[in-house]
């Protein structure tokens, strides 16, 4: 399913972006279809988006990057739990317009007036496990100062924050280090993955839009 989603950024006044977002595929051929299909028909995508887990435990991921790449659009994208950051630095090398963007900050030329912020999904923030509640403190100083305030800032995360709010009712599945970097960079809006029950929905945290675009979100802004 592709979701279509217009987001309100006051900020954006002059130009129409295209955001193509995924997560968790793992070298589905469903999935695959369903992201390439939808572009073929919507040759204005400016950018693509995945929060992680394109491939499977770092296999089955060719196909998916390959057809992305032949876009011959700008591919940001995250580490989650199925990759490492040395494979995504080699996916980097091999695709020429993708970009591996965990714990950075980046913009594009053509779309100047956003930022993309990438949190990988070391063992460090698995919500599955004991979190250590000072190791988030070492990544806030990393990317604070690469962040711009006057921009509207999108952040990448493979693991959700601890916290949301899922149809109302407060959800305690999530990393609360990745709550605690939320926290003081601030975004204005969040993409995220891991939790495949929650693909194609819409969250909030602490008054911050959250989604999980599943197989597929197309968001204007």
């Amino acid at each position: 399913m592709i979701l279509n989603l217009k987001l309100d950024c006051s900020q954006n006044q002059y130009i129409v972006i295209k955001l193509l977002a995924f997560t968790d595929t793992h070298g589905d051929e469903q999935s695959i279809a369903t992201i390439t299909n939808h572009n073929i028909k919507n040759s204005d995508i400016d950018v693509f988006l995945c929060c992680g887990d394109f491939s499977f435990f770092e296999k089955h991921y060719e196909k998916i990057c390959d057809i992305i790449n032949n876009f011959a659009k700008p591919m940001l994208f995250i580490a989650g739990n199925h990759e490492s950051s040395r494979f995504c630095n080699s996916l980097e090398e091999k695709y020429f317009n993708f970009s591996y963007i965990g714990f950075k900050t980046v913009s594009i030329d053509r779309i100047s007036s956003l930022q993309f912020i990438g949190i990988d999904a070391i063992d460090e923030f698995n919500p599955h496990e004991h979190e250590d509640s000072r190791e988030f403190e070492s990544y806030i100083k990393l990317l604070m100062p690469q962040i711009d305030k006057k921009k509207i800032t999108i952040l990448l995360t493979h693991y959700p924050p601890c916290g949301m709010s899922i149809d109302g009712v407060i959800n305690k599945l999530g990393s609360k280090n990745i709550s605690k970097i939320i926290d003081e960079i601030n975004p204005d809006y969040i993409l995220t993955g891991h939790f495949h029950e929650q693909n194609n929905k819409q969250m909030s945290y602490n008054g911050i839009k959250v989604i999980n675009p599943g197989n597929g979100t197309i968001i204007t802004i």
